[in-house]
């Protein structure tokens, strides 16, 4: 079996001790502190066991976690290293640019997330993009409410295409700050004027 690249657990870099010359996370040092020692041939005995601290920082642990995993490279040297695994596709809806994402968005997030990383450890080959749903009533009433009625429709997809933008800005943010795995460097979006034009090509396949 195949293991991406780096650790995808929850410790912290700076809170555990050093484990084969790297900094390891706080249950790394738990680990190191629970070996056993044979000397002098007598029975085995478990070290001291680190204090750890009374209250933990979580936000400043889960950024160092997402640090450590943007430094590393962890999500490029998966698939380099699964490269020649068998394809594994995983489709999914994408999320509309309208609207901070809430709970009901970041909860599925982090299940969509979790198959294609099982799946990469098994050794198939996952890559994966970041991507938006940047049309419908939902950003058209985002822009209606916010300059009125009286706009042109060249105006209300100009100002559509701009609210779209800045919302897509904002989410990909927010899924990173959550720890979604997957190549946010390369979107895709549904206004981009390529995709527009094949939904008209298969439309017209579909008339044909």
């Amino acid at each position: 079996r195949v293991r991406p690249p780096g650790t995808l657990g929850w410790g912290a870099g700076d809170a555990g001790a050093k484990v084969g010359g790297r900094e390891g996370g706080w249950h790394r040092g738990l680990a190191a502190s629970l070996r056993r020692s044979t000397h002098d041939g007598g029975p085995p005995q478990m070290t001291r066991m680190r204090q750890l601290p009374a209250q933990v920082d979580l936000p400043a642990l889960e950024r160092s976690v997402l640090d450590r995993w943007a430094a590393g490279r962890v999500f490029e040297r998966s698939l380099e290293q699964t490269s020649a695994g068998e394809p594994w596709v995983f489709y999914e809806g994408p999320p509309t640019a309208n609207g901070k994402p809430g709970a009901h968005h970041v909860e599925p997030r982090a299940f969509k997330d979790l198959f294609p990383r099982f799946k990469t450890m098994q050794g198939r080959h996952v890559p994966r993009r970041a991507g938006w749903d940047c049309h419908g009533l939902p950003i058209e009433n985002a822009i209606e409410k916010l300059f009125g009625r009286s706009l042109s429709r060249d105006e209300v997809q100009a100002r559509s295409r701009v609210y779209a933008t800045e919302q897509m800005a904002q989410q990909m943010a927010d899924f990173r700050r959550v720890g979604v795995l997957g190549d946010w460097e390369h979107p895709y979006r549904t206004m981009d004027f390529g995709n527009e034009a094949n939904e008209i090509r298969v439309l017209k396949k579909l008339i044909e």
